[in-house]
């Protein structure tokens, strides 16, 4: 985290205004992220799996693997970049050495 944006590989996610400077972990619910044209996100799917009522697409972001919830008919070969709408409204952080939730 610098100057209020939270950046990692394959991800830049501005709008984290009050939180602190330093190394944070970043968290969100797959269902409040969306597939999108352009994003915060952009990275190859590492995996894709249909849930019934709607699509799992599993990315390999930020030095771990991130789900977005997708609509059921969204589909995408394993390696193919993809982007998510993921704006820090929907994000919580937590302080990278202890695991605490920070307020933002």
């Amino acid at each position: 985290m610098k100057g209020g944006v939270f950046e990692g590989e394959h991800v830049r996610i501005p709008g984290f205004e009050r939180a602190p400077d330093g190394p944070v972990t970043l968290g969100f619910r797959a269902e409040d992220a969306r597939v999108a044209e352009a994003g915060e996100i952009a990275a190859p799917v590492y995996s894709m799996e249909l849930l019934g009522d709607s699509s799992m697409a599993t990315v390999q972001a930020g030095g771990g693997l991130v789900a977005v919830k997708a609509p059921k008919s969204f589909a995408a070969g394993i390696g193919q970049p993809i982007a998510a709408h993921v704006p820090a409204s929907v994000c919580h952080l937590f302080d990278a050495t202890t695991g605490r939730r920070l307020d933002h």
